[in-house]
């Protein structure tokens, strides 16, 4: 079982990398392909970064559980 402090990290962890995916994806499209902003999709980058945040957090979560099956005695 997973405590709650864990738990809450792994919350948090997922709750502020939607910002930074969404920072990254709008400077990848205003400075490497040169658009302007007003041509960049909101809508479209927090569906994507809520949607890579999602994976990240079930990743940490599964990773934590095989990590305390390996290591426990």
């Amino acid at each position: 079982m997973i405590s709650k402090k864990t738990l809450y990290y792994y919350v948090l962890l997922m709750i502020l990398s939607v910002p930074l995916i969404m920072a990254a994806k709008l400077g990848y499209h205003i400075w490497i392909k040169g658009y302007n902003i007003e041509q960049f999709d909101f809508n479209k980058a927090y569906f994507t970064s809520t949607i890579i945040s999602i994976v990240i957090f079930i990743s940490n979560i599964r990773f934590y559980k095989d990590t305390k099956k390996k290591f426990s005695i």
